[in-house]
């Protein structure tokens, strides 16, 4: 992602069920309940090896792509889409900020979906 300057980073994604992601929503965030994905980011740490730690609870993504009626991969790689965007600095907390995430993850699925590898997991379109 030579677009933010992030070519030479790896990026940590830990996979978990509600149980471990609401815990860690409450510890972390002080927040309530599972949530899809938790992010934390390191991309302003120069000493960091990883852009950051990406912890999606598997559990809620397979009940979110069941009520989107889309397949458990596609909606998986949106979440993941969307944690890369927090931890490269894009917040949805307002709704102008929420607009410009929502943009680029649009933009960032074009691109992910049109790769071999999404379409031999989610099928044709």
């Amino acid at each position: 992602m030579a677009l933010w300057g992030v070519e030479k980073r790896g990026l940590s994604v830990l996979f978990v069920d509600d149980e471990a992601i609401s815990r860690m929503n409450d510890l972390y965030l002080k927040g309530h309940g599972p949530t899809n994905v938790i992010c934390f980011s390191y991309l302003h740490d120069p000493y960091m090896d990883v852009l950051g730690d990406m912890v999606v609870s598997v559990e809620r993504v397979q009940i979110e792509a069941k009520a989107a009626s889309v397949p458990f991969y596609e909606r998986l790689f949106q979440v993941l889409v969307h944690g890369f965007l927090h931890i490269v600095g894009f917040d949805d907390r307002e709704q102008g900020e929420r607009r410009r995430m929502e943009r680029r993850e649009k933009r960032l699925m074009k691109w992910v979906s049109s790769h071999d590898l999404f379409r031999s997991l989610v099928g044709p379109p």
